[in-house]
């Protein structure tokens, strides 16, 4: 890695666009920079593209601009192995017949190469990634038997295996018990502070002011992005929550 990389932003967007298909865009003209060690919340109203936003940064829509996104100053091909995606819970096949610690091991595979055994020493580097999400106890029980607030620490384990220095995660506190969200606040707190660059899908406005330092706000488009205090105002929140569509609010709303 050359002294640029390494030393450029983990996630920069210029003009990105991102889609189901040509007629179906649902996020237009984004453009942001995360610093390193930055816990940002990607806030905005249903329908918004808050998904397809991180699906198209990681090249899982149908149509996106690649040439848009870099990290650390590269392509994704190039510094994927410093990313990392949680996926909306709702996205997982919780039938699967695998255990937690199986599932966790699975965000090593790309450190170990698909078809390596996994090791002892990798099952104890999951087994820990369990412990730091309160769920050492439940690493032999299958997935299937698992709340859902266990299943979303599960999945949070999964990546923090991935020892990544950018996370992307698409709504981690949803439809979570309150031992689930102090655990994930905390967990993503000691990421941030340890260096990890966040940007984390929410939709509560109290948890956001409450655990994020930085938000974006968006609908569509990039509506504004800055400190959570000055960038989440009432007035703000309820003209990006009432716009029927980005496409109709003026163009200097955007930031």
């Amino acid at each position: 890695m050359t002294a640029g990389a390494s030393a450029a932003a983990p996630l920069e967007l210029r003009g990105f666009s991102a889609g189901y298909s040509q007629s179906e865009i649902k996020v237009v003209d984004a453009s942001f920079t995360l610093g390193r060690g930055t816990l940002t919340a990607l806030v905005g109203p249903n329908g918004a593209g808050k998904s397809t936003l991180l699906k198209g940064i990681l090249g899982l829509t149908p149509v996106h601009d690649a040439g848009a996104v870099r990290f650390f100053g590269q392509s994704l091909d190039a510094a994927r192995e410093r990313v990392a995606y949680l996926p909306q819970r709702s996205e997982i096949d919780w039938n699967f017949p695998a255990s937690a610690l199986d599932v966790v091991a699975m965000g090593l595979y790309r450190r170990l190469g698909l078809f390596r055994r996994v090791n002892r020493a990798a099952r104890d580097e999951a087994r820990a990634a369990l412990a730091l999400v309160g769920l050492e106890a439940q690493a032999a029980q299958p997935i299937g038997e698992l709340s859902g607030g266990q299943r979303q620490r599960v999945l949070l384990a999964r990546a923090l295996v991935q020892r990544a220095d950018l996370l992307l995660l698409d709504e981690p506190f949803a439809n979570v018990d309150e031992l689930t969200e102090r655990t994930i606040a905390r967990v993503l707190e000691d990421l941030r502070a340890n260096g990890t660059t966040i940007l984390a899908v929410h939709h509560d406005i109290g948890t956001v002011r409450a655990n994020f330092a930085s938000a974006i706000l968006f609908n569509v488009r990039v509506l504004a992005h800055g400190p959570a205090e000055s960038t989440l105002t009432d007035a703000a929140i309820v003209r990006a929550y009432t716009a029927s569509n980005a496409a109709n609010l003026s163009a200097g709303g955007a930031a």
